[in-house]
């Protein structure tokens, strides 16, 4: 037995082969001993390089100073005698070019053996495929890895073996040879057949510079191997076959290995990969790929007993044809790889998306754990779960030694993960898994693995997973009490005094349903629902943090925020025109309202038509068609002949300014770092009181007492801020990024973030960037409306709406009212007009008083104390002006300037907290449902005001409105999380910094 066994979590140990005298031989079977036996006999009872060589290096790597480290050299070193004893002529053989092993399958016996036979050490003479390149490359590249830590250096023996291996994978011409992959079957050219190889050379050759060694092989041998590997593998990345075009396959999981433990690709790369297991991930397991037929349904009773039968490529079109799609097995070798490549991640760049998606697959590893039905006994790593009739049971290879050490690497990064941070005082993963009682899998996927009770709560199922994965990183105390009967197992968690929800959250498993429901577990079908559910902020690549903040953000914050300007320009001078407009034409009282109203009518349909259009079609166009309308339909203004007319036009202005501003909230979030997203948001939003002050200027212009405007005059000047803005971001605004790359625009992403990159002078950081993992995108309008009202997010949505409603009948009530106010009260001894414009610029310290408190508080706290000052401000503006003196004076003045400070903040605030509550793919919508919702308070508050002035002969009761309605606001938000700092749920887009 070995010194290190793997039973570190409570798992059947590992077994050394032995030989006849019982001593180990040093390599490991693939399947370990279980209740029915050891497997001796059988197929799986054999050493195959792949297994061994990862298992060895698993083994190393998490013990390499122990018992762990031993167990490594002796079986490489097992290894290497097999090749030296049993191989080496055969590569020489091909490397003089005496025999041809890239023929039919009557040559694959002639290739150096990837299989042999453990207890002996000698070669298998059974018939295999070992035209296994990724197998040697394996080999190689463990072998090397003992060299680099000096546990195994090299000597005369083993450098003679490896410089033989390297010139026989150049005469074969490995990167193009159609070998059997990582699961030994379609004759292709792999990318995982490629990348270990590659791995191999590059760390053989920093060995060979470090320990001054000339390598034993040809002397260009290891230069053609690398840049051929090199250029092979980034032809087939992120796809595992793209020849022979018949057998192309755009995802497999052997892909994972590339980047864990291999790390042969860069991050970018790697997390592309990561991505596109998404297409091969199931309920229990992964597929190795998709139409998979090895360990299809009822497999042993359609192709027999022995489970390593081995198939030509003719014989596996027959297998192939016993397939029905979703019956794939599902493999227990790929959750702890994918774990622990991003616990990997995370240790390297600490960002907390990477640890929750840690979190998630190793509790999707332990949960795969056999239970006490299992006839192969409880708590063993399957190789694969696969169709036994109509119920998910283990195969025949449990347990796999391979699946038993993946778990245990998982294990170990998760340790690691806990020390950076700062959590290695609280119970480790290992002892806690050995500690709680047995997690039974038949309790989470009852039928489907156990053939147990046919439906399970997911209370119970999720708590007991939250268990393992999470409960120990908060250091709470966690007490199950389990009770077996017909619903599985009842887990009670208590936790300690800090909440962690950002932890806990992610770790139900992709297989079980919503809290409170029951489900039954189903076949492999595809993607998870987890992966579907999974919020992905998209917020801003990571590279987008990377690059900073400089000119790159200031073109679409004065771009895009243009489309403000061009807002207060209109509103303020339609607000102002109201009383000319209806001398001109006898207005009413509710048709004065009205024409202001059905400005929001239209934003409101803009709003509408911007989420569909922004999330569908990129975030640019509708900011240049929000110009081009606001220019158009604002000329036309000037022609209107009459109340309708006029208020068809107007509908047409409001409905291009709703088109472009959640496309441009939308852009700023997903170009600006995260901590400058309120200065730019305030920076967009301050503009419009740059409209304003060009509206005022030309009312001044026009009549500073504004008795008698030239209103067609002022709606044509108007227009002017749009047609500038419209040639100026149709040649300078450039798409967003993560909106492109959501919707699979790839190399337009890159071209985004270069401009980006190139307008800041960020020289050293690399433009390359994957989606997060969790992300994925709605295709239709109903997918991004079924988003922002899902359940995680409806509360969020509603509340955010109502707020944005109270802003905007707060703000442009005012708007519309404050004119008239201050033309029958004004205490000053300034003009009408000139109040407005003092108004208008006090405006602009609002805007960038937000992003100033956001750095002391969250964000909405900044909303809770601006809706309770708005409202005592909206007080004073009503004492004030009931009042004679300086006092009453004062109190009018300050009410006045208060509520235009103060709304502007929390503007700022709610607009920034809404545009990353939606993940990228729905966030363009759901910016517009909360402006839309603002619309509507748009369109009704002049209305209120007209409606409130005409019962009670005066405007001070509609303000008393506005406050009520403020301290409501303050109660609805007070519950509500939004912030990242509240809820732990920061998840930017990953990309890769430069090398």
């Amino acid at each position: 037995m070995p010194k290190s066994g793997i039973a570190v979590t409570a798992l059947v140990g590992h077994i050394f082969l032995s030989d006849v005298d019982g001593k180990p031989t040093g390599t490991f079977s693939a399947s370990a001993a279980n209740a029915k036996g050891d497997h001796t006999g059988s197929s799986m009872f054999g050493s195959w390089l792949r297994d061994n060589c990862i298992i060895a290096w698993g083994l190393f790597y998490t013990d390499p100073e122990g018992p762990g480290s031993d167990d490594a050299v002796a079986c490489l070193t097992c290894i290497a005698r097999f090749l030296l004893k049993y191989q080496s002529h055969k590569m020489e053989m091909v490397i003089n070019g005496l025999k041809d092993v890239k023929g039919d399958e009557k040559t694959w016996m002639d290739r150096p053996h990837i299989r042999f036979i453990g207890e002996t050490g000698l070669e298998d003479p059974k018939w295999y495929n070992h035209k296994q390149n990724d197998a040697l490359g394996y080999f190689m590249w463990a072998r090397t890895q003992l060299a680099w830590h000096k546990k195994l250096p090299f000597d005369g023996e083993h450098l003679k073996l490896m410089g033989q291996l390297f010139d026989y994978l150049r005469a074969i011409e490995c990167w193009e040879d159609l070998d059997g992959g990582h699961w030994e079957e379609h004759s292709a050219v792999h990318a995982s057949s490629v990348g270990p190889p590659l791995a191999a050379v590059k760390l053989f050759k920093k060995v060979a510079a470090r320990d001054g060694f000339v390598p034993p092989c040809k002397s260009d041998t290891l230069d053609v191997l690398e840049s051929s590997l090199q250029s092979a593998l980034g032809k087939i990345l992120p796809n595992e076959i793209i020849f022979p075009t018949d057998l192309a396959r755009d995802s497999d999981s052997a892909t994972v290995f590339l980047a864990y433990p291999l790390e042969v690709v860069d991050d970018a790369s790697a997390l592309q990969i990561m991505d596109r297991l998404k297409k091969v991930m199931g309920h229990i397991g992964m597929c190795r790929y998709r139409k998979d037929s090895y360990w299809c349904k009822d497999y042993k009773e359609k192709v027999g007993d022995d489970p390593t039968k081995h198939f030509t490529d003719e014989e596996l079109k027959e297998r192939d044809r016993l397939l029905k799609e979703g019956e794939e097995a599902q493999w227990c070798l790929f959750d702890p790889m994918v774990s622990a490549f991003y616990g990997r991640m995370y240790q390297k760049t600490k960002d907390a998306k990477y640890l929750t998606l840690q979190q998630l697959f190793l509790a999707r590893s332990l949960a795969a754990i056999t239970g006490d039905s299992c006839p192969y006994g409880p708590w063993h790593c399957a190789e694969a779960y696969y169709l036994e009739k109509d119920t998910w049971v283990p195969n025949d290879d449990t347990p796999l030694v391979w699946t038993q050490v993946d778990l245990k690497m998982a294990l170990f990064e998760m340790e690691r993960s806990l020390a950076a941070l700062r959590l290695s005082a609280a119970v480790g993963w290992r002892e806690a898994v050995v500690r709680l009682p047995a997690f039974k899998p038949e309790n989470q996927f009852p039928k489907s693995i156990s053939g147990g009770a046919p439906r399970v709560t997911d209370d119970s199922a999720a708590g007991t997973e939250a268990a393992y994965a999470c409960d120990y990183m908060s250091r709470a105390t966690v007490y199950r009490h389990a009770t077996q009967n017909n619903v599985g197992l009842t887990c009670h968690v208590v936790r300690d005094h800090r909440p962690w929800r950002d932890i806990r959250q992610p770790l139900k498993s992709p297989g079980l349903s919503k809290p409170g429901k029951t489900h039954a577990a189903t076949p492999c079908s595809g993607v998870s629902q987890k992966w579907k559910e999974e919020p992905a902020d998209g917020t801003g690549p990571r590279v987008v943090e990377d690059i900073g903040i400089g000119p790159a953000q200031a073109f679409p914050a004065l771009l895009g925020g243009g489309i403000w300007v061009a807002d207060g320009s209109e509103l303020l001078i339609l607000g102002s025109v109201t009383k000319a407009v209806s001398d001109e034409w006898s207005l009413n009282g509710f048709q004065r309202g009205m024409v202001v109203s059905i400005v929001f009518i239209g934003i409101l349909l803009g709003n509408t038509s911007s989420g569909p259009l922004g999330d569908g079609l990129g975030r640019k166009l509708p900011i240049l068609l929000s110009y081009l309308g606001i220019a158009l339909f604002s000329v036309l203004s000037a022609s209107a002949t009459g109340f309708l007319s006029m208020s068809g036009v107007r509908m047409l202005v409001g409905f291009a300014f709703g088109l472009g501003q959640p496309a441009t909230v939308a852009l700023l979030n997903e170009v600006s770092p995260r901590r400058w997203r309120y200065l730019l948001m305030a920076q967009a939003m301050a503009l419009f009181c740059a409209g304003e002050l060009y509206a005022a200027w030309l009312i001044w212009l026009d009549d500073p007492m504004m008795k008698s405007l030239d209103w067609r005059w002022l709606c044509m000047v108007g227009a002017v801020p749009s047609i500038v803005g419209f040639v100026l971001a149709y040649f300078f605004l450039d798409e967003s990024p993560a909106y492109l790359d959501e919707n699979g625009y790839r190399q337009e992403a890159l071209a985004a973030l270069q401009s980006l990159k190139d307008r800041n002078g960020a020289h050293d950081v690399s433009c390359e960037y994957e989606t997060s993992l969790a992300a994925q995108t709605p295709k239709s309008v109903r997918d991004h409306v079924a988003t922002i009202f899902s359940r995680s997010l409806i509360f969020t949505t509603f509340t955010m709406m109502f707020s944005c409603l109270m802003l905007n009948l707060v703000f442009y009530g005012s708007l519309y009212a404050f004119p008239q106010v201050f033309t029958e009260t004004n205490k000053t001894s300034y003009s009408p007009a000139v109040v407005l414009m003092i108004g208008a610029m006090v405006e602009w310290p609002g805007f960038f008083g937000a992003p100033i408190m956001e750095r002391f508080v969250t964000g909405k706290t900044v909303m809770l104390w601006c809706s309770s000052l708005s409202s005592l401000f909206l007080l004073a503006l009503v004492i004030g002006a009931n009042g004679e003196g300086i006092l009453y004076s004062l109190l009018l003045q300050a009410g006045y300037l208060g509520i235009k400070t103060t709304i502007s903040i929390t503007f700022v605030a709610a607009y920034t907290l809404a545009s990353t509550a939606f993940p990228c793919a729905a966030r363009t919508t759901g910016v517009a449902a909360c402006q839309a919702a603002g619309r509507v308070g748009g369109i009704v508050a002049p209305l209120i005001f007209e409606m409130l002035q005409n019962i009670f002969h005066s405007w001070e009761p509609f303000f008393l409105v506005l406050a009520g309605g403020y301290l409501l606001n303050f109660v609805l938000l007070f519950p509500l999380k939004l912030d990242p700092e509240e809820d732990g749920e920061e998840q930017p887009l990953i990309s890769s910094k430069a090398p």
